[in-house]
């Protein structure tokens, strides 16, 4: 069966600065120009598909371009001159594919070709499409509604991206238990201070943590409900109403964040509000500096590999606690909801509930077992797509045709050294592929692999805010004028710029209430 992903979308649209000189344009339309940035993925993985794609297409060259950062090559794609041909970069931003552009003198209907045939094309070799191979939540996510709720599909995504707390084995002590609830991650945390370590390290000017809301958010409230919100509806069931930005899990997950940040709490690092993200990086991995966890993804591996040797490093991925306020909510306390997770686990017989909010037993069990299957990932921040005015459009597609077979997907493998793509594959099954992946790899896919719907045996990973046009065409966003930033808030140490979880839930609701006539305007929706 399939395997379906669902989707807890990320949305970092990056604000882009111009960095590589732009060119007039190629003649030559059997060259292929690729552009990647260097992160945590490497791009060695462009050459293996490259030495594949030449041999089956000779009349073909493929010219890989290297940029530093992700949006250095924006200016220069939209002068309409640029040589560029595909793109593996971030985030797709929506004017790219929601109105028409004008580039170099010429009106495109958008400013990204079109991929929704491709989509559905036949890989080539093989029996499925793209999107019947393409896990379906990734599906979802690279779609777009249109006005007339049609969809259409302009990028591909390029990386998994795993993210989760993560652990260093060099520095943890045998008497800390992995936690299975956030109130068992606070306790953890006192204990770690107790114990003369610091619990926490992270960059707040490029912090990870507000991508674990999300997941705490929809544990609480399930899956249907969460999918909910990103179709429009509120948690009354009336659909495109401001009052869809007041779901309670939504609260509760910016209460845990509030807690764990809290300059007062001093369960993080106190370099995390000014060292760099690689340095914070680099002080979590290197046990002298004493530090337990942190949270990263998958694509930390690439970048720690470059400046340390294996025998330095010992990180684990482990599966994000479920939100303690789901066990209040089921009417079990946090003890019973930990036994649970440990039951889930190990495979043994569930504990028997009682609930004191009228919960049935397998009610009880089946928010539990969802609850833990939910993870999160990035790759919605890591998308390649083909400019409208690209001569070597065809060439393009089949490089991206190439790294959706089996054989692309296998030297995507190898090249980054162990990193996954989001297309049906039996990764784990294959000992040529496990053999690349470190330990550090291995548990940040299984967190992957893993996660599944007891009920449906499908995967659940992350949600989409593109599933809907009220979404993609209107600017809308989980949260709105800043609210976005709440690590600062929680972690302020002047009482003038802190702002508590409900301060952040309510300005947020009513920033997005004075402004929703606006929305459905541009939306289409008034």
């Amino acid at each position: 069966m399939k395997k379906k992903i669902l989707a807890l979308c990320l949305g970092l649209l990056l604000a882009f600065t111009p960095a590589l000189t732009g060119c007039a344009g190629k003649d030559d339309p059997n060259t292929l120009y690729i552009s990647i940035f260097q992160g945590g993925y490497g791009t060695e993985f462009i050459d293996a598909l490259a030495d594949i794609f030449t041999e089956e297409n000779p009349e073909i060259k493929v010219k890989k371009i290297v940029v530093a950062q992700p949006g250095d090559a924006a200016t220069e794609f939209l002068s309409g001159v640029s040589k560029v041909d595909l793109y593996f970069t971030r985030a797709l931003p929506n004017t790219y594919v929601s109105e028409a552009k004008v580039l170099n003198g010429t009106r495109y209907d958008y400013a990204v070709e079109d991929l929704t045939e491709l989509f559905n094309q036949t890989i080539p070799g093989e029996s499925q499409t793209m999107m019947e191979k393409m896990n379906d939540q990734f599906v979802d996510f690279v779609s777009y509604t249109r006005e007339n709720d049609t969809k259409k599909y302009f990028s591909v995504p390029w990386a998994v991206g795993s993210l989760n707390i993560i652990k260093n084995n060099k520095v943890w002590k045998s008497g800390w238990k992995v936690p299975n609830t956030t109130d068992e991650l606070i306790a953890l945390c006192e204990q770690i201070k107790l114990d003369g370590t610091t619990p926490f390290i992270y960059c707040l000017k490029d912090s990870y943590w507000h991508l674990l809301s999300p997941v705490w958010a929809a544990q609480y409230e399930g899956m249907e409900r969460t999918m909910a919100f990103w179709d429009g509806y509120s948690p009354d069931g009336d659909r495109y109403v401001p009052e869809m930005f007041l779901y309670q899990g939504f609260l509760e997950s910016l209460k845990v964040m509030e807690t764990l940040l809290a300059d007062q709490n001093k369960y993080m690092h106190s370099y995390s509000k000014s060292m760099d993200f690689t340095s914070t990086q680099n002080y979590f991995v290197d046990p002298q500096y004493n530090i337990a966890m942190t949270v990263n993804g998958d694509w930390m591996d690439g970048e720690i590999r470059r400046n340390y040797d294996p025998s330095e490093i010992d990180v684990e991925a482990i599966k994000t606690p479920i939100v303690s306020a789901l066990g209040t909510k089921l009417g079990i306390t946090d003890a019973q909801l930990s036994a649970a997770v440990d039951a889930i686990d190990n495979g043994t017989a569930m504990p028997t509930f009682t609930s004191t909010e009228g919960y049935g037993q397998a009610e009880i069990e089946a928010a539990i077992r969802e609850a833990r299957g939910i993870n999160i990932s990035s790759s919605g921040s890591h998308v390649a797509w083909i400019p409208a005015y690209s001569n070597a459009k065809d060439a393009a597609k089949k490089f991206l045709q190439l790294m959706a077979s089996d054989r692309g997907i296998e030297a995507y493998v190898k090249a980054t050294g162990g990193f996954v793509l989001p297309y049906d594959y039996d990764y784990f099954g294959n000992t040529e592929l496990t053999a690349v992946m470190d330990d550090f790899l291995k548990s940040a896919n299984r967190s992957i692999i893993d996660s599944m719907d007891p009920t449906t045996g499908e995967q659940l990973y992350f949600v989409n805010y593109n599933r809907n046009r009220l979404f993609n065409l209107s600017g809308l966003k989980q949260f709105m004028n800043g609210m976005s930033s709440y690590e600062s808030y929680f972690s302020a140490t002047i009482i003038q710029d802190y702002k508590s979880a409900e301060t952040v839930f309510r300005e947020n609701y009513e920033y997005v209430e004075g402004r929703w006539s606006t929305y459905l305007m541009n939306a289409g929706l008034k």
